[in-house]
């Protein structure tokens, strides 16, 4: 999709969107981050309270999956910038706020360390690059499932 067929269907002009995000990938980024930002705001909003670390990880990992069914083209715009050379000069700073949110939303809703909020991301981002490159191999529901089964030996000590 061109940013001429973004501004028309959205009735602005290209160089408003321009003006206000930079790029067409500017944009793109925006919603991705929009995306991943209401997906905090669900769990905050929905999550019961006193659950442990574990169930709280399983609500998560529930919610991110059925985001994943509703919009798998999210991942697959992130990672492409993520590791796209040419578009991620001109996005670093962006993807980098993006990680750093998810890595201290993760710490705090989770009561966990940023290195385990570290190696949790890096599990759910590993599965959801596996999944998009092979996507009749990866069971995402199975995957996610495993990655429990660790969090609940490591996590809930």
């Amino acid at each position: 999709m061109s940013l001429d067929q973004i501004a028309k269907a959205c009735q602005l002009s290209k160089s408003s969107i321009l003006w206000y995000f930079g790029s067409k990938e500017g944009l793109l980024l925006e919603v991705v981050d929009s995306i991943f930002r209401n997906l905090e705001t669900t769990f905050l909003s929905q999550c019961p309270t006193g659950l442990s670390i574990s169930e709280k990880f399983q609500f998560f990992l529930d919610a991110y999956e059925r985001l994943l069914e509703e919009t798998p083209e999210i991942p697959i715009i992130f990672f492409s910038f993520v590791f796209n050379k040419k578009i991620k000069l001109k996005i670093d700073q962006k993807i980098r706020e993006i990680y750093c949110w998810n890595r201290e939303a993760l710490m705090a809703q989770l009561n966990i360390s940023q290195e385990r909020a570290q190696v949790l991301l890096a599990m759910i981002n590993g599965v959801v690059i596996q999944w998009h490159v092979d996507p009749g191999q990866i069971d995402i529901k199975a995957a996610f499932k495993e990655i429990m089964t660790i969090v609940e030996k490591i996590v809930d000590r």
